[in-house]
């Protein structure tokens, strides 16, 4: 970071951080809610997810979840979306531009990653191996978390070039796009 900054590299170094750690906490909250989109098992609420209510007190369209009426929050496919406007607006130079091509790859991995890793069975008519399952969401946040953290790795170098009007901008799109998602998956 240059040192013509009006912001302190202490304070830049925060901004960062804390960006980083709430993309986290959303990509987390991503997870949470596709989880909670496909629902437990019986329904999570006993009595084959009926309530104790009988079938004939419900019509059969309510035990069905409403996909229209979820919708995940995807904070991660929000912000590459960002990053490929940013990326025009900040007249990167050569360098910087190097560091922000290998944080928005490492952004896609995750894009990809995370939209992608839905465990699903090998066939419709097989019953769910419960072990294999386990062991294979296991994996795939596995592969997951590894690939956070070469995003936050790379979007840290990233950041650190960009000069200080370049870093607000792009904090400030980054939370906006976040933020936006989240508020727009859940309202």
């Amino acid at each position: 970071m240059r040192s013509c900054s009006n912001t302190p590299p202490t304070q830049a170094s925060r901004n960062v951080v804390l960006l980083v750690l709430r993309l986290m906490l959303l990509a987390s909250l991503t997870v949470t809610s596709a989880a909670l989109a496909q629902g437990m098992p019986g329904g999570g609420m006993g009595h084959g997810g009926r309530g104790g209510h009988s079938q004939s007190q419900h019509g059969a369209a309510t035990n069905k979840p409403d996909a229209e009426t979820f919708r995940a929050p995807n904070p991660l496919r929000a912000m590459l979306g960002e990053m490929r406007k940013l990326r025009a607006d900040l007249l990167l130079d050569a360098n910087q531009l190097i560091a922000w091509t290998a944080m928005e790859d490492a952004l896609r991995d995750c894009a990809d990653l995370s939209r992608t890793r839905e465990v699903r069975s090998d066939s419709a008519d097989a019953a769910t191996d419960a072990l294999r399952y386990v062991r294979d969401m296991a994996d795939n946040e596995r592969a997951l978390s590894d690939a956070m953290g070469k995003f936050s790795a790379a979007m840290k170098s990233a950041l650190a070039k960009l000069h200080p009007r370049q870093l607000k901008l792009t904090q400030d799109h980054l939370a906006a796009a976040i933020d936006g998602e989240v508020h727009a998956a859940t309202h």
